[in-house]
């Protein structure tokens, strides 16, 4: 992260019912990532952006959206993501994700996946990450070509890895693919994994399965430059009130299954080609 664009976070306390829409906006509005505690009958939710331009922009704007008290934080080098810890934690049936150095005695039927979130989102811990996650452990990887963008700390790559695919794992913040890699070496699956950093909308040589986890925004970048091909898409990072309007990006794929936490989605869509 460079030096003049220190890293800034928000405190914002916000009724429960208004927490999930709440995180939404933050992350439209510039959130890099987001950690959240329920406090009493409010929810807390400790905001992490790349800038004290970016934190002034969203401190602006949200009060707008929702109902919210704000509060500035003062965060140290060391802990720039503004992100509540990761603890272990097994997601779907099949995926363990675990802190890096973490001492786990979880049965080796599951595939554990070690992951050091730095300053980049997607430590697992998200509805949004742990829906992709799910959403993975119900397809065939082995010796497939998987495509994921907005890796963030790498922990889809990492997973699909893991289960047998070759990955591309693609990122325009720098800061996220140095993590990534260093996620991915952790884990050993380098062999498995290529790191790119590139915009969302530079066309890739075409893949088996894409995984996008980001908003709806990012959503429809992705599938409009250039068109997505992959016989099988799973895009995660939406709210369940936006399923409808991501899947008609893709009218030539067919919606095959739909999770859900709370207020957060993912699908996951076919060609009728990929069987």
């Amino acid at each position: 992260m460079p030096d003049d664009h220190p890293a800034a976070a928000l405190r914002v306390t916000v009724d429960p019912k208004e927490a999930e829409l709440t995180v939404f906006h933050c992350f439209e509005l510039g959130a890099t990532a987001i950690g959240e505690q329920r406090v009493g009958d409010v929810v807390e939710l400790t905001v992490g952006l790349d800038s004290t331009a970016a934190a002034d922009a969203l401190a602006g704007a949200l009060p707008m959206l929702v109902r919210c008290q704000l509060e500035a934080l003062t965060v140290s080098a060391d802990d720039r993501s503004g992100r509540a810890p990761l603890v272990a934690e097994t997601i779907a049936d099949g995926f363990r994700i675990v802190p890096v150095g973490t001492a786990d005695d979880a049965t080796d039927e599951l595939t554990r996946v070690e992951i050091d979130a730095g300053p980049a989102f997607g430590h697992g811990g998200h509805p949004s990450t742990k829906l992709a996650l799910r959403a993975l452990d119900r397809l065939e990887l082995d010796g497939r070509k998987v495509l994921d963008l907005g890796t963030g700390t790498g922990v889809l790559a990492i997973a699909a890895a893991k289960r047998g695919a070759t990955v591309t794992a693609v990122d325009n913040d720098p800061s996220a693919i140095s993590v990534a890699a260093a996620n991915i070496a952790q884990n050993d699956v380098g062999e498995r994994v290529n790191c790119v950093e590139s915009d969302a909308t530079i066309g890739f040589d075409e893949h088996d399965v894409m995984v996008a986890n980001m908003t709806l925004s990012g959503q429809r970048i992705v599938a409009d430059t250039p068109a997505r091909t992959e016989p099988i898409i799973v895009l995660s990072g939406l709210l369940c009130r936006q399923v409808r309007s991501v899947v008609d990006l893709y009218p030539q794929h067919d919606l095959c299954e739909i999770l859900s936490e709370g207020d957060w989605a993912a699908v996951t869509l076919r060609t009728a080609a990929s069987g």
